[in-house]
């Protein structure tokens, strides 16, 4: 399990690193192309990284083990984005000379001010799953 959850985190981090490189005039496919990636990414990852968790119960905990796991997983999610959304719009107003999201306009410094900070975001949270990365490699079995 160690080195298919450390693959999925790999794969995840290669996938929000490759976001960072998005630019205005970056196509559609190839959003979607990355996006997919970084599905399967989390699938190649949450997989094993539950199974293994579960082989380490006896079979009278296992539902109560499954819940905590599916409630970690939804706050992980929602301290990621969280945390994803702060640094954007910390970015953002710090790029764009205060400017906050509901100021946003079709402008060429508004637009330069997004791409940048979206880049900055992309590569933070990059290094975060990178860090996770290493520390899942390093697990015992």
């Amino acid at each position: 399990g160690r080195f298919l959850t450390t693959a999925g985190l790999l794969l995840c981090t290669l996938s929000l690193f490759s976001l960072s490189f998005l630019s205005i005039d970056s196509n559609l496919m190839t959003v979607a192309i990355i996006l997919a990636l970084l599905g399967a990414g989390q699938s190649v990852f949450l997989t094993p990284n539950s199974a293994s968790v579960l082989s380490r119960v006896s079979d009278g905990y296992a539902g109560i083990t499954a819940g905590i796991l599916a409630t970690a997983r939804n706050f992980g999610m929602v301290v990621g984005t969280t945390m994803a959304t702060v640094l954007f719009s910390f970015f953002l107003s710090h790029y764009g000379g205060g400017l906050k999201l509901e100021q946003y306009g079709d402008t060429v410094l508004h637009q330069a001010s997004f791409m940048l900070a979206l880049k900055t975001t992309f590569v933070i949270t990059s290094c975060v799953l990178l860090a996770g990365s290493v520390i899942s490699f390093q697990r015992r079995r």
